[in-house]
């Protein structure tokens, strides 16, 4: 869900954009047919709010994002830190986004989904080129600040474009236009999911990085 101002003239100086959840029991749907989601997303969501007669979606409170073309010299420093690391043959202009409330307090306080009944502040930082997102989040207990997820140095996710979307011709419909994902970097590809890789495979990409950000930052928090 987003808005945009503009100066009169058309262009869109910043956009802001509002989060959302979706209802438990759907969720867990989606993440069963995560590999096929462009196939099977669209009809399990329109099945489920039927059948279950509510509202999919729940908006996060208070974490409203806002785009805009220039970064925040001070949130989007990670842009001057690390500039061997930036898309160099990208055509399009990069755009930046910030969580904009409670960044004083160290963040936005949300119930953990993880462990309901708890507490974590979090932040998060963005930019966005045509194929390549960086990511810069991070959750912090609310009561004792070790962080629950994220980078311990501070160092962006930096996810590059894996796969694009292209119709569907082998579909015939009059109504609606399907479509099917098309894998654009084989080198990646890898993440997409367990259909294209092995699992000896997965577990040798995942050791050269070192494991998931979790057990790093732990082993980095008791240095």
């Amino acid at each position: 869900d987003g808005d945009g101002d503009g100066d009169g003239d058309g262009d869109v100086d910043q956009v802001y954009m509002k989060l959302y959840t979706f209802d438990p029991v759907l969720e867990g749907k989606l993440r069963q047919d995560s590999e096929i989601s462009v196939q099977k997303w669209p009809s399990l969501i329109e099945e489920h709010v039927l059948q279950a007669q509510l509202d999919a979606f729940t908006e996060l409170k208070r974490c409203d994002i806002q785009w805009t073309e220039q970064p925040d010299v001070v949130r989007h420093s990670y842009l001057t830190k690390f500039t061997d690391a930036l898309p160099q043959d990208d055509c399009i202009d990069p755009v930046h986004a910030i969580m904009m409330n409670d960044h004083e307090q160290g963040g936005v306080l949300l119930e953990s989904q993880m462990m309901p009944g708890s507490f974590i502040r979090i932040q998060d930082e963005l930019s966005l080129w045509g194929d390549e997102l960086w990511i810069n989040d991070r959750g912090h207990d609310a009561d004792s600040k070790n962080m629950v997820y994220g980078n311990w140095d501070e160092v962006p996710y930096q996810m590059k474009r894996v796969a694009t979307l292209e119709r569907d011709e082998g579909v015939e419909s009059d109504v609606d236009v399907y479509y099917k994902r098309k894998i654009v970097d084989e080198n990646l590809s890898w993440t997409v999911g367990a259909k294209f890789r092995t699992a000896e495979e997965y577990e040798a990409k995942m050791a050269a990085v070192g494991g998931v950000t979790t057990k790093m930052n732990q082993k980095q928090a008791k240095k």
